[in-house]
């Protein structure tokens, strides 16, 4: 469907961040904190029951995935979660 909230960006579940460019000195420039935050700070989502046009943003705000990405290795989020459309 064309024009649902989803299709905005409304409906969004992530774990994610900016990537660090400024400044030079800076100890978190690239991806040390997308990285540190989706992968090494234990976040959880786990068994939830999704209505509707569900996406989710996974290390940084441009890597929108479906269910199944969001599920699959490397981010392993939401296991036993269901969507009903």
């Amino acid at each position: 469907m064309i024009g649902v909230a989803g299709d905005r960006g409304c409906g969004l579940n992530g774990v994610f961040s900016q990537v660090g460019t400024y400044p030079d000195w800076s100890p978190y420039k690239d991806y040390v904190v997308p990285d540190n935050i989706t992968f090494h700070y234990r976040d959880l989502w786990r068994p939830n029951r999704y209505t509707g046009l569900w996406k989710f943003m996974a290390r940084t705000t441009d890597n929108i995935l479906d269910l199944k990405g969001w599920q699959a290795a490397p981010y392993k989020q939401n296991r036993g979660s269901t969507i009903r459309r």
